[in-house]
């Protein structure tokens, strides 16, 4: 047979290049064995080579494994949150939590009305209720109060709970804060 089949091995590491070369990845290629084994794998050895050297060079093994526990902390704690809802979830708890933590790129991504239904269910996201209208009509009273601080110079703050105080705090002159109209 002129072609068999002749393994070439790489593996990263993070000690020398050269540990990298037998063990990355187990590549299998057709080689015309009349041809000199030597000539036609040396391209692929210096491709493994730099691809070793990259590796050790850039990738640190611990944070590596750091990164993913912290997504796998993110998940564990995401079911933990998710698991007293269950009944009214449309999708088991731990399905939902992977979707979230492994799902989105970026985890300061907002999703919106429609796909928040789409994971969790209509009988968890609720859009319209009392409670909503009643919150909506005290941040939108909050900020008009802010609003009119703003026109004369003072900055509104509200902390707390319905007892607590509201807080009235006058702008220095050099403040970079800026008027809101």
């Amino acid at each position: 047979n002129l072609w068999d089949s002749t393994p070439l091995n790489c593996s990263p590491s993070t000690s020398n290049p050269e540990i990298l070369k037998p063990l990355l990845t187990k590549i299998t290629l057709p080689t015309p064995s009349i041809l000199n084994q030597h000539s036609v794998f040396m391209p692929l050895w210096d491709g493994c080579d730099m691809f070793s050297r990259y590796l050790s060079q850039s990738l640190n093994l611990i944070n590596l494994g750091y990164y993913e526990r912290v997504a796998e902390s993110a998940m564990h704690y995401a079911e933990r949150l998710l698991t007293p809802h269950q009944a009214n979830l449309t999708k088991p708890a731990p399905d939902i939590a992977r979707q979230l933590v492994y799902g989105y790129k970026d985890h300061g991504f907002v999703i919106d009305k429609g796909e928040a239904l789409g994971i969790f269910g209509d009988k968890t996201i609720i859009s319209s209720s009392p409670e909503y209208d009643i919150a909506n009509t005290i941040y939108q009273e909050l900020k008009k109060i802010a609003m009119i601080a703003d026109w004369v110079d003072h900055s509104f703050y509200f902390i707390g709970s319905l007892n607590s105080n509201g807080t009235f705090n006058r702008r220095q002159k050099n403040d970079p804060k800026k008027r809101m109209s």
